[in-house]
This record gives structure tokens, C-alpha cells and sequence, in this order.
């Protein structure tokens, strides 16, 4: 390590996010503090924030917290969070290494997922994958399905659709956030045990999202006038995100189709640039031929 470097870890929340300001570029929603915050704000963990110095001067941030409940250091903002990495002055990258070993020399388990810039000195596990389409530049939803599907399996997708709504009246509200709390049930009836709002404070958490400042996009769809699915997006920027939904997959499985091509209308008419469907294929993101890239993971366990 180049003797005029050194890392010290910040624990108070001022100073903290005084840091993230400085180092984050907040192009994406994942490098917004105040999203982070959400997630972190009722947990109140330790945090762990490692600041990188050259000469004094600050060139980097290894945002962390110290989960207390699983005993292990993780990411600022907990496991929800994606595109983790270590933020690092431009020009500055080869110190990031010195981040990580930093982290190895502290006789602590941590857990750092969803690492979206590996370096090669540290054994990092492929995690998963993160799942997007690039709608730069779109006239309308359907070029680009027309560009990742293909003209059969939109012709596919428009049948399932078209049969939906063919017996039924599909109706479409915006930003009734009162429906929030119905997305909750019906991922939890969808997903039993396994739906991340049985997670403690999940609920608070996203009840705190749509007051975010951003554009906030809480969509309701009825079927005959009784609605029977959710979907809450944010566009941050450029980036328009698809953050959870609930949907009664039980009497209308197809339901998903419909909210997703709604959703990248709405994505293309706010004129983003890329449509985020987040990590995880959660057994339907392949058969929608987005983009995706490697999330990577590094930890221990002493």
C-alpha cells in the first residue's frame, strides 16, 4: 500500500452521508442517498463507512454497515441494494483493492453482494445477474420489444394479452397510493412465507419510497372493476426502475404480461433510457430477453 494512502471508517450518519454526497455520482437510484436511507433508517446498524486518503486528501468510499442481526458487515442500505461498489475519484481506481483489503484485515465477517466492480485480487463469487433493456432514443413500447423479443414472441406476448382482456374490462390508475398496502397482500398471498414483505419494516420501507422526491409511478390494474395488481416503479434520472409488484397470479396468471408492457410504455413516455427490472431472474426475467449483467459477491465466514 503506497505509504501516503490510508483508509478510515466513519460511524456517525452526518458525516456519512456528507461523504456519500461528496463520492456519488447519483446517476442511478441505487446511488441516491436518500433511497438508501429508507432501508437503513429503522435498523439503525453500525456503520462502517471506509474513506480512502491520499496525502489527506479524500479520493474513495467503501460504503458499509454492520448488520448486528446477522453478524456481518454489508452494504450501506442492506441486501435489497444493487450495483454496489466502491466509489473513487476518477484517475484514483487503482486503490480501489486496498478498500477490499481492508475489509479482509478487519477480523470481522462481511457479507458484500450484488458488487457490480470486481478487482481481480479478491475472490469474487458470479452471484446473479441484473436484468434491464436500453430504451434510449425509443419511439414507443413496442420497438423495443420488437428489438429483445423478436416479431414472433411479441405477436406471442399480444395474444396473451388480447385473450386477457377480450372477456374483460382492464382499467389502468396511476399513483393511487393508498394501493400500496394492496400490493403487500397480494405478494404475500402470491408468495407465502417466501415474499419479502414478511421481512421486518419491508412495509415502513416502501410505505417511505413513494415519498421520495422522485417520480414516483404507483400503478393499480382492475380487472371488472376489482383491481388485482400493483406495481411500484421510480424513475431516477434516466433510469426507470421496477422495484416489486403484487399480482393475483392465482385467477389471472397472465397478469404480469399486461403490468409489464404497461410499465415500459409508461418507462418509454417519461423518456428513459433504460428500463430496470433489478437482480434476480425470479422465474420469469429470461423469457423477456432483457440485457444483463454479472453482480458479483465477496465474504467470509470466521
Amino acid at each position: 500500500m503506497n505509504s501516503d494512502f490510508k483508509i478510515e471508517i466513519i460511524k456517525k450518519i452526518g458525516e456519512a452521508q456528507k461523504l456519500w454526497n461528496l463520492f456519488s455520482l447519483n446517476q442511478t437510484l441505487w446511488e441516491n442517498w436518500d433511497f438508501r436511507y429508507c432501508f437503513y433508517k429503522y435498523f439503525n446498524y453500525e456503520l462502517f463507512f471506509c474513506v480512502g486518503y491520499l496525502k489527506n486528501e479524500p479520493i474513495g468510499l467503501l460504503p458499509l454497515q454492520y448488520n448486528s442481526d446477522k453478524n456481518h458487515l454489508e452494504f450501506f442500505g442492506g441486501n435489497f441494494m444493487e450495483e454496489n461498489r466502491v466509489f473513487i475519484k476518477p484517475g484514483m481506481e487503482k486503490f480501489i483493492p486496498d478498500f477490499y483489503q481492508k475489509i479482509t484485515d478487519l477480523n470481522i465477517n462481511y457479507l458484500l453482494d450484488d458488487v457490480s466492480d470486481i478487482t481481480p485480487h479478491f475472490n469474487f463469487e458470479f452471484q446473479e445477474y441484473k436484468y434491464f433493456y436500453n430504451i434510449d432514443n425509443a419511439s414507443d413500447a413496442d420497438s423495443i420489444f420488437k428489438k429483445y423479443l423478436g416479431n414472433k414472441k411479441l405477436k406471442e406476448k399480444k395474444r396473451i394479452i388480447k385473450k386477457l382482456s377480450s372477456k374483460r374490462e382492464l382499467k389502468v390508475e396511476l399513483n393511487n397510493y393508498d394501493d400500496i398496502n394492496l400490493m403487500f397482500q397480494l405478494n404475500i398471498e402470491s408468495f407465502q412465507s417466501e415474499s419479502y414483505f414478511n421481512l421486518p419494516h419491508t412495509q415502513q420501507i416502501f410505505q417511505d419510497l413513494i415519498k421520495l422526491k422522485d417520480d414516483i409511478h404507483l400503478t393499480t390494474v382492475s380487472i371488472n372493476n376489482v383491481k388485482q395488481a400493483v406495481s411500484l416503479t421510480i424513475k431516477h434520472n434516466q433510469y426507470y426502475v421496477s422495484l416489486n409488484s403484487g399480482i393475483n397470479k392465482k385467477e389471472f396468471p397472465d397478469l404480469r404480461t399486461y403490468l409489464i408492457f404497461n410499465n415500459v410504455e409508461q418507462a418509454v413516455k417519461a423518456q428513459s433510457k433504460v428500463f430496470d427490472v433489478c437482480t434476480g431472474n425470479c422465474d420469469w426475467k429470461e423469457g423477456w430477453y432483457f440485457e444483463k449483467t454479472p453482480q458479483y459477491k465477496l465474504q467470509n465466514s470466521l
